[in-house]
């Protein structure tokens, strides 16, 4: 699937009075070049109006409002700081590894350094501030890491992962987490029988993984580079949180023939830790996943 051409991406984005967001998210289904994908996610997510009127003062209005939001929360920071630490030396120790093994001699470019610990802490603490409600996850981190590394300007990175955070909550308060596990673990069973089997065999607990996979967008067991194209997908569609339980399925067809290999500890350590793989091919079987299963219900009314 060809992704978007730098070329037209900078053609609608400079337009110079409206942003013609349909043309970015048929664009932008198909991949983003890093050179943009920052801009591209903003007017995707809502973040940045399509109307470029008023863009100066919206643009001015925005990072004031950033400004103002405390930044330390005294409740949850040190919690914050540690979780971030832990998630950044995990991701460039991931890196080097990479590296090393394709024969880079450990070099390789990282998205995220040590430094960006204290965007991770700001942008995190200020939603907990202006969203009194919600309670601290360390999920938060790896939800937060793809904004940070696409997005240039802290403020930017707030404005999306506040949205992207109503976008879960609205949604789960619509479609609980236990009955989105439940609906998943059916579909599981119904369109991959011998890998079900085998984790039952295996004695592998379904709801201990899906849950994780399910909340949160699969943050916490994807590369981040893999994670960042797959949102380029994601952004490009108001529904994805429903096409996301067929990207979960997909990604279990991908692996089935690796975690009949493996045992119950090892099948749970891969499938918290995942590799890295085709998000192109993934996209294209989730969908033929979903338009079987459309199928088989139409036939069975």
């Amino acid at each position: 699937m060809p992704g978007g051409t730098l070329y037209e991406l900078l053609e609608t984005l400079n337009a110079e009075v409206y942003v013609d967001v349909d043309k970015l998210r048929q664009l932008a289904r198909y991949g983003v070049p890093k050179e943009v994908r920052g801009e591209v996610w903003k007017y995707l997510l809502g973040v940045e109006l399509a109307d470029r009127s008023h863009e100066v003062t919206m643009d001015r209005a925005g990072q004031e409002e950033y400004a103002r939001i405390e930044k330390h929360h005294s409740e949850f920071t040190r919690h914050i700081r540690r979780d971030t630490e832990r998630y950044l030396q995990r991701y460039l120790a991931t890196v080097a590894l990479t590296a090393g093994s394709n024969g880079n001699g450990g070099r390789n470019d990282p998205l995220l350094s040590l430094a960006d610990a204290s965007a991770f802490e700001s942008v995190i603490s200020a939603y907990l501030h202006r969203n009194s409600e919600v309670e601290y996850s360390s999920a938060m981190v790896p939800l937060c890491a793809p904004l940070v590394a696409t997005l240039e300007r802290e403020s930017d990175v707030f404005f999306c992962f506040e949205r992207i955070m109503n976008v879960l909550k609205d949604f789960s308060r619509e479609h609980s987490i236990k009955t989105r596990v439940a609906e998943f673990i059916t579909l599981f069973r119904r369109t991959l029988p011998g890998l079900f089997n085998y984790f039952q065999e295996e004695e592998v607990e379904l709801s201990e993984w899906s849950s994780s996979w399910l909340h949160y967008l699969l943050t916490k067991e994807l590369p981040l580079e893999t994670t960042i194209r797959l949102w380029d997908y994601y952004f490009s569609h108001n529904d994805f949180l429903h096409f996301h339980t067929y990207v979960c399925l997909a990604i279990l067809k991908f692996f089935q023939p690796d975690l009949e290999e493996l045992e119950h500890s090892e099948i749970r350590s891969f499938l918290s830790h995942l590799p890295s793989l085709n998000i192109e091919q993934s996209i294209v079987m989730a969908t033929n996943i979903q338009t079987e299963i459309q199928k088989q219900d139409q036939l069975d009314t």
